[in-house]
């Protein structure tokens, strides 16, 4: 209580770290709400020290998908973008904005051209939205059983399925669901 009462006098001669601190408290109490207009301050700020990533959980909590959108487009314009970031991206502009996850993909792809996980996720916004230029379904296109994230068996089965080889789906769900025999997905994939 004593750092949520701090936060009502909270100025704009706070030190940053003492509103970070704060932001992180209110997290951890779940007051998503409390924390959010420190941490949007904190970004705007710019300040060295603050992770955007913070400001996305928190906005991701409170389904503000706008911020979440907002500060993802500035951290794609870094030059160092990890698979994680973009792929969490790409997972709310598929609902707002397919050209964008497109684009993210394509140049994410362009700068990692082995990346299969990335060429997996672009093949099924492809089929989705029948854009068969995006689409590459064979099995060599595809991260090996072993290498697939969690979660994408299903669609890693069904791109496979789409293409001319379909008896590779089959062998490839089954050897991922040896792998992953406690995996709901892996037999849901398989059927």
């Amino acid at each position: 209580t004593l750092a949520l009462e701090a936060a009502s006098h909270c100025s704009a001669n706070t030190h940053t770290e003492t509103k970070e601190f704060l932001g992180r408290t209110f997290m951890k109490h779940q007051r998503p709400a409390d924390a959010l207009p420190l941490f949007k301050e904190l970004y705007s700020m710019d300040a060295p020290t603050f992770n955007p990533n913070d400001l996305i959980g928190c906005a991701y909590r409170l389904r503000r998908d706008d911020i979440v959108l907002e500060v993802c487009d500035k951290l794609a314009a870094k030059p160092d973008l990890t698979w994680n970031q973009v792929e969490f991206e790409v997972h709310y502009l598929e609902k707002y904005n397919i050209p964008k996850a497109i684009d993210r993909l394509t140049s994410f792809i362009k700068a990692n051209p082995d990346h299969k996980a990335s060429q997996l996720r672009l093949t099924a916004i492809g089929i989705l939205h029948r854009r068969p230029d995006l689409v590459k379904a064979r099995l060599e296109d595809l991260p090996t059983v072993g290498e697939l994230p969690e979660g994408y068996i299903r669609v890693a089965a069904g791109v496979l399925a789409t293409g001319a080889d379909k008896a590779s789906a089959v062998d490839y769900a089954y050897r991922y669901l040896r792998l992953h025999f406690n995996d709901l997905e892996a037999h849901k994939a398989l059927i």
